[in-house]
């Protein structure tokens, strides 16, 4: 067997992290974790007060700052009743009407009486208890109740705070991939025409996306807008003026080559949030004459905050996973096996499903692994197409298992289905696909499944690679274990994002602080801030991307095109099924799936639903449809993060290997993912009509 790429081993890696980088690493690192302890904030206090009524019966009631009662304990009833009198009578006599039949005599000697002496037995109980309570403050009491108290504090104040976080990180992020060219675009801006070009078309964008938000702020302020809100806005603003004021800068530098050719070709290299912005801002002004539409649609990121806050934990946990031994000791533990291309293509495909769902979505997996992925794909002597299509598939058929984020957003915007039904049927539908992806690919390479020329050695490198996983389940473990004492946080689709960072770092704590036989300290610092530096581009082109997919969807909504396709009158659920698919299709071709998502929900669900289409087979076939338009040209995002982690040189050698070849070998790196994704799509959006219609 071939062997063209030989990974290399995670000893031999060096971490390398400019120093300009390190800040604005280490401020998304801090604003990352401050989310993190924001999001497990509300399980600290609760376990907090839990632990505080074991520790001290009636720990709710005890407050040592708690004053004693101003009431008066030693009160004399007879001298109070006689002073009450005499104030009654006193007042009696200054009515002007006297005796008239208007007056009202008030209470008599013996209801004060008997009020009096109930108010005193009250005061009394209340000395009672205060003393009591007061004779149980311990100084151990006094400081646990701080802490409490300060968490809770702490949680109060914070509660708008999120919608602050999105906010900050997605204007250092955005600023990051804006600086080092690094948005997500057709093709990359190499040369230096290119990154001209694109440069002019993002200040154009930024500065109509900055005039909006100042435009909706004076809106706002006009109709009384709350200081929160205006405050948002102006953030906002500031945020996009900054980004256009970049641009600005980074055309001013190339002044001396003033000459600006817009091609075909350069055009290509404009980002594509930078298309859907030019797009939905040529509706909303000379269409719709609404000027603030693209800010108003670009708060849903602060309304769905916690969302997408835990999109950039996604990316986070993806990019600190790719820092860890964990990804090679897998496929240390499956090399010795010898599979074949084939088999091996098919292996990835299933294995790599889990931790796609883990990291939120397709592209951000991508992202993350695609580049050892492909390399050890390589290494295995898989042909550079099928290497190419197994790694733009890799992150695609996880997206509808636990814990995927995708279906936890789908599951909050729409009440008719639960996250338990999607990721039951989720983990049928995977099972088809990949079972559909390795049936073409064993029936298009016939060869020998296993090369396996000694099993005693084989089983020795197994033996020693388990050897060295068993700390990582082992810390895995413990630190599932501790959130389920300590907080009673079990692993789901909506504790991951908050838990996997925890692991992940005490992982990183043992490979670099525990393992590493020098520079300990400094390995950690460095390989923690090259995780955060390469998270904070992905996730400024990401939100930048979904914030626009909104905006792109907002055009749809308020210009009634679905209403259009759909009429009025309700149709068949077999031709409404086949427009879904078609519409879903096309909207995952061009936008992001968090963006299409809403733009969904927002638009023609309902419609689907009332045809007779149920709501669970409607989401599964959207999220399907979605996976296919994301391989699908002429955008195909997964294959656009692909040729990002893997690069233009080798998507030229796979064109070139191939050359004179079947259509099929020389296209199989998009014909292979988009016939199984097809044949799935198919599948699952007719077939279950069979069963409830």
């Amino acid at each position: 067997m071939n062997s063209t790429v030989t990974p290399a081993k995670p000893e031999e890696k060096e971490v390398v992290v400019k120093r300009s980088h390190y800040v604005p690493a280490f401020l998304i690192f801090s604003l990352l974790s401050f989310v993190v302890l924001l999001g497990l904030g509300d399980s600290i206090h609760s376990r907090l007060l839990v632990l505080g009524e074991k520790s001290w019966e009636g720990y709710y009631l005890l407050d040592p700052s708690a004053q004693t009662p101003s009431c008066d304990i030693n009160q004399n009833i007879e001298n109070s009743v006689q002073r009450l009198l005499a104030e009654q009578q006193a007042d009696s006599e200054d009515d002007l009407f006297g005796d008239d039949l208007f007056s009202d005599e008030g209470p008599s000697e013996e209801d004060l009486r008997v009020s009096l002496t109930s108010s005193l037995a009250m005061c009394q109980e209340e000395h009672q208890l205060h003393k009591a309570q007061q004779s149980r403050i311990t100084p151990s009491l006094e400081v646990f109740k701080s802490i409490e108290t300060s968490v809770a504090k702490f949680l109060i104040d914070n509660i708008d705070i999120k919608e602050y976080l999105i906010v900050a990180i997605l204007f250092i992020c955005a600023f990051i991939a804006t600086i080092r060219h690094h948005h997500i675009s057709l093709w990359s801006a190499v040369t230096v025409q290119q990154r001209r070009v694109s440069t002019l078309f993002q200040l154009a964008a930024n500065t109509l996306i900055a005039i909006s938000f100042w435009h909706y702020r004076v809106t706002l302020s006009e109709n009384s807008g709350t200081d929160h809100s205006l405050n948002l806005q102006m953030m906002l603003f500031l945020c996009f003026s900054v980004l256009a004021l970049t641009n600005v800068i980074q055309l001013a530098k190339s002044l001396k080559h003033l000459r600006l050719l817009v091609t075909g070709s350069n055009l290509l290299t404009v980002p594509l949030y930078v298309w859907m912005c030019l797009i939905s801002s040529t509706y909303f002004i000379l269409v719709d004459n609404h000027i603030s539409g693209i800010a108003i649609y670009i708060n849903q990121l602060t309304s769905l905050s916690n969302i997408f806050l835990n999109i950039g934990l996604y990316v986070f946990i993806g990019m600190t996973l790719k820092e860890t031994a964990i990804p090679r000791l897998i496929f240390d533990l499956v090399r010795p096996f010898h599979l074949a291309p084939p088999l091996f293509a098919s292996l990835i495909i299933f294995v790599t499903a889990y931790p796609t769902a883990f990291t939120g979505a397709s592209g951000i997996f991508v992202l993350a692994l695609g580049g050892l992925l492909y390399d050890e794909l390589r290494a295995a002597g898989t042909r550079r197409t099928l290497a190419f299509a197994t790694t733009a598939m890799s992150g695609s058929l996880g997206v509808v298992l636990n814990p995927c984020l995708l279906i936890v957003i789908i599951a909050a915007l729409n009440k008719e289905v639960t996250t338990a039904d999607m990721y039951s049927w989720g983990f049928a539908v995977f099972m088809l696909s990949a079972s559909i992806f390795s049936t073409i690919v064993m029936l298009t390479n016939r060869q020998p499944l296993m090369q396996m020329e000694s099993w005693e050695e084989s089983k020795k490198q197994i033996l020693a690679t388990l050897k060295k996983l068993v700390p990582y389940a082992l810390i895995a473990t413990l630190v599932l274990v501790g959130f389920r004492v300590l907080l009673g946080i079990t692993l789901n689709e909506y504790s991951a994002p908050l838990v996997l960072p925890i692991i992940l770092s005490f992982i990183l704590a043992y490979e670099q602080l525990w393992k590493a036989e020098s520079h300990r300290t400094l390995r950690f610092v460095s390989v923690a801030t090259k995780a955060a530096d390469e998270a904070s581009v992905h996730i400024g082109a990401l939100l930048s991307l979904i914030a626009l997919s909104i905006c792109l969807g907002g055009v749809l909504e308020r210009s009634d095109v679905m209403i259009h396709i759909f009429g009025e009158e309700i149709m068949n659920p077999w031709i409404t099924m086949l427009i879904c698919i078609l519409l879903l299709t096309v909207i995952g071709m061009f936008m992001d799936p968090f963006g299409a998502v809403i733009l969904v929900s927002a638009t023609f669900a309902s419609q689907a639903m009332a045809s007779g289409i149920e709501p669970l087979h409607f989401w599964m076939v959207s999220l399907v449809a979605f996976e296919l338009g994301y391989l699908s040209p002429p955008v195909a995002l997964n294959h656009l993060l692909t040729r990002q982690v893997i690069g233009e040189k080798e998507l030229q050698l796979a064109n070139k290997d191939n050359e004179g070849k079947s259509f099929f070998r020389r296209y199989e790196r998009l014909l292979l993912p988009l016939i199984t994704m097809l044949i799935t799509l198919t599948i699952v959006g007719f077939g279950p009509l069979f069963v409830y219609l």
